[in-house]
Formats: structure tokens, C-alpha cells, sequence
């Protein structure tokens, strides 16, 4: 199986509570589906094949057999299992909270053909995605510092940073610096559906 998405998502009533000094548990759980949808969406034009990691059991059922259930044992191990399920030779692993990631991002990404790509955040300490081409070394290390972890799992990782790629929305000012580049300049993620 080649040219697969995993998009580990947590339950989407539980999603994103460190925003909760700005926004309400509704505005909370809309935000975090409309960013699912975009990502979801983007792998769809970038030719992947998409699967959910999640415990969220709405979310599971409305997706089907492209849900992979999350065992409730941690973030690492959740990914794990879905590669253990899905046995891709060549895959993405996509945080889905990326508003500005397009279809070109991921379409470089695997055109190049590199055996191993990180793609780390904005402040080069966490990890949005992982690209894993026909090689069986990785093992997910997502948490606290995971770009380094990551990186030290390759003997030559490659890295891809760019704004789609690197802008998550985990903190407000996340949202504070969305909003002002979507004001700035309009991009293609707003005509294909993505609106904050």
C-alpha cells in the first residue's frame, strides 16, 4: 500500500483545551473539525489515500472503514498500531490541525522521493509530519521535543519546512497569527473550503 495519510485525531469534544482561555467548548470543537476537514480535504487533492487514527466514535462511524480505532494508550502507540494494520510501504503521518497546508506541500514532499522527511513546527521543537518512502526504521516519537527524536531515527533525514507545513493552532497566539495571514494575503486553502 503506498501513498497513505494517517491523521491521528483525539476525540474532537476533548480537542484543543488549550485554547479554552479564548474560546467556549463549541467554538473549540468546530475550530478542531473545520482543521481535520482541511487536512483531510488537502491529502484527497494531493492523491493520498487518508485514514483517522481516533477514539472519537462519531467521527469513526461517519468515515468507515477509513477509521482506525485509537486503543486509548497514547498518541505513539496509536500510530503504531494503525502502520501495523495498514502495512504502507510508503506513508505521511499528519497532525490534522495544519489551516495552510496544501495539496502543493505534500505533493514536493513525495515527488522528491527522499526515504525520510520531518516536518517539524514553527518552533522547531514539535513534529506536524512525518513522510516515510519504502524504508523500516521509524518509529513514532511524538511528544515533547519529537523533531530532535525524530531527526536522530534516520542516519539522513531530510527536512521540509514551510508555512503550511510548520503553522499549527494549538495556543491562541496560533490564532492570533492565522488571522493575520489570512488577512494579508488570500491563499487557495480559503477557496477550497478552509475559513477561521
Amino acid at each position: 500500500m503506498k501513498n497513505v495519510a494517517i491523521l491521528p485525531v483525539k476525540n474532537l469534544a476533548q480537542a484543543k483545551s488549550r485554547l479554552s482561555t479564548v474560546l467556549p467548548m463549541d467554538s473549540r470543537l468546530n475550530l478542531a473539525r473545520k482543521l481535520f476537514n482541511h487536512v483531510w480535504k488537502t491529502c484527497l487533492e494531493a492523491g493520498l489515500r487518508p485514514y483517522a487514527v481516533t477514539s472519537d466514535k462519531n467521527l469513526a462511524a461517519e468515515l468507515g472503514k477509513n477509521a482506525i480505532p485509537d486503543t486509548g494508550h497514547g498518541l505513539n502507540r496509536a500510530i503504531k498500531h494503525a502502520l501495523e494494520t495498514l502495512k504502507p510501504t510508503s506513508y505521511f503521518i499528519i497532525l490534522p490541525d495544519l489551516p495552510m497546508l496544501t495539496a502543493t506541500d505534500l505533493k514536493t514532499i513525495y515527488e522528491i522521493g527522499w526515504e525520510y522527511v520531518v516536518c517539524p513546527d514553527k518552533k522547531l521543537r514539535g513534529t506536524n509530519i512525518i513522510y516515510v518512502n519504502k524504508w523500516d526504521g521509524y518509529q513514532p516519537c511524538f511528544g515533547v521535543n519529537s523533531f530532535m527524536k525524530h531527526l536522530r531515527l534516520h542516519i539522513c533525514p531530510k527536512i521540509y519546512y514551510g508555512l503550511g507545513t510548520a503553522l499549527d493552532i494549538d495556543e491562541p497566539s496560533d490564532l492570533s497569527l492565522l488571522a493575520l495571514l489570512s488577512s494579508s494575503s488570500p491563499r487557495k486553502d480559503k477557496q477550497r473550503g478552509y475559513k477561521d
